[in-house]
């Protein structure tokens, strides 16, 4: 009886440490890419490649990981092989590869939206995460 309860005691002991510990800053969190899935309109101007997707590649290529890094962040029902999806202008474009059909000069921004968050905004196909491109002139080229 005693022997049950102080396990019953260690285990809440080690859940509310680990729970304390969870809730202060984890340098390690520094170390990957979040806080960094955006390329505003400067960013791009100033190492542009040819198309969006040499950009992306330049700038950010992470983002072309089929989410491996993010994967990290996300719990392991949400982890999937389920390819990013692009949109530009808020219109669903494509896969990754339509990028390539987008000229750099033409872009105001690229954001990816990870995998979580872009399935409470465009839901369950959308497990890939998503790339939004947004035009300077607003027309999807």
């Amino acid at each position: 009886m005693h022997g049950t309860r102080r396990l019953a005691l260690a285990i809440v002991s080690s859940l509310f440490v680990v729970s304390f510990l969870a809730c202060f800053h984890n340098p390690m969190a520094e170390r990957l890419p979040f806080g960094r899935e955006t390329l505003g309109v400067e960013e791009i101007t100033a190492d542009a490649g040819p198309t969006a997707y040499d950009t992306v590649e330049r700038r950010r290529p992470f983002i072309l990981l089929d989410n491996g890094l993010y994967a990290r962040g996300q719990s392991p029902e949400l982890i999937t092989t389920q390819p990013i999806v692009v949109y530009v202008n808020e219109i669903r474009f494509g896969s990754v590869d339509a990028l390539r059909s987008i000229p750099s000069q033409s872009v105001a921004s690229i954001r990816f939206v990870r995998p979580t968050d872009a399935m409470t905004r465009f839901g369950s196909g959308h497990t890939g995460g998503v790339i939004l491109v947004e035009l300077r002139d607003k027309a999807p080229q």
